[in-house]
């Protein structure tokens, strides 16, 4: 009974550390694509949809990243 626990301790840990890292992957991309449109809106000064359309940001984090840049007007 001892190593099925154990087992089952395991597998929940070690599929607990691969949800993590996903998530923290898919925030660090969130994160790099929020800066990385920032920088192209002030350095060509357009808007935040051209500025996504030219880095060919990924439609399910769009939304994402113009919630962020307009928290900051």
């Amino acid at each position: 009974m001892c190593n099925l626990s154990e087992g089952i301790l395991k597998q929940g840990l070690e599929q607990g550390i691969e949800i993590g890292k996903a998530q923290g992957i898919q925030e660090g991309e969130l994160i790099s694509a929020i800066k990385l449109t920032k920088n192209l809106i002030k350095s060509s000064e357009i808007d935040v949809y051209k500025a996504m359309a030219l880095l060919d940001l990924p439609q399910d984090i769009r939304k994402n990243v113009i919630e962020e840049i307009n928290k900051e007007k």
